[in-house]
């Protein structure tokens, strides 16, 4: 039983990392203009928007806590898109060239699923990477980093980029390519106005005590609450802890309804 184990282990083992090399150098070649996007021009238009003019437009007192609360929040709309652009080749492969169908045969469909949701993770943990550097560069004094714990941030953008990824890799297995326009309007843009894109937990809570809690169910929420928990340190946000556990939860439901998802739609065996 162990060497039959064995046996089977180290051959998926290694499609496993083939298929996540293929991964990588297929997107590779759009990694130049991904970081020049979402790297450089994402965190400049953001500076300009929330921290130079609406921070000080808003808000004349203690802007600069206030432009950065609300900049540490648009962290969260670059990982939703990177992620979707990786997660969302599996629905148009699904209904198009069915590379897919090749992939299963040569690996569990499960550890096919996995590989989508480990290089979507890492592709976005990796580019938004410099997104916080950048904007310091950008704005100096004017984005206070202070109290910023480096590792807690860290470990936030990549279970938050993990969450992204099996949570967008779910709607891949279930919805269609016509559906798309209706699952961002609907879905991921009501995840994004209440997941603290703009307004924190601790306002939303403050003006209706309903909103505060359904919008707790939200993985987003957890994301913004996180990433400003590490750079801001204060008790209006969810600890950077608390925040990592329910996206590790929720990613591993996310995961297994793909597994779910996948075999009802594929049928595969």
């Amino acid at each position: 039983m162990i060497m039959k184990t064995s046996n089977t282990f180290f051959p998926s083992l290694k499609i496993f990392f083939y298929f996540l090399w293929r991964d990588i150098y297929v997107h590779g070649k759009k990694f130049y203009d991904n970081f020049i996007n979402y790297a450089l021009i994402y965190p400049l238009i953001y500076a300009i928007s929330f921290v130079y003019l609406q921070a000080s437009i808003y808000f004349t007192d203690n802007n600069v806590f206030m432009g950065t609360l609300i900049f540490v929040g648009t962290i969260m709309l670059p990982m939703m898109v990177l992620t979707y652009d990786i997660t969302f080749g599996l629905l148009f492969d699904l209904e198009q060239d069915r590379f897919i169908d090749y992939q299963i045969v040569l690996l569990s469909p499960r550890l096919v699923l996995l590989e989508r949701i480990i290089f979507a993770t890492l592709f976005s943990f990796v580019l938004t990477l410099p997104y916080f550097p950048v904007a310091k560069i950008l704005l100096g004094t004017r984005l206070d980093l202070s109290a910023i714990s480096w590792p807690a941030l860290l470990v936030t953008l990549l279970v938050g980029s993990l969450c992204f990824a099996s949570y967008q890799l779910l709607a891949a297995c279930i919805l269609k390519s016509n559906q798309i326009r209706t699952f961002w309007s609907r879905v991921n843009g009501l995840f994004i106005t209440f997941g603290g894109f703009w307004i924190p937990l601790e306002t939303m809570a403050k003006y209706s005590a309903i909103l505060g809690i359904c919008a707790q169910a939200n993985p987003v929420l957890y994301v913004t609450e996180g990433v400003r928990q590490a750079i801001l340190k204060s008790p209006l946000f969810f600890s950077t802890s608390y925040c990592i556990v329910v996206l590790l939860g929720m990613s591993t439901i996310f995961t297994i309804l793909s597994w779910y998802f996948f075999k009802k739609r594929t049928d595969h065996v």
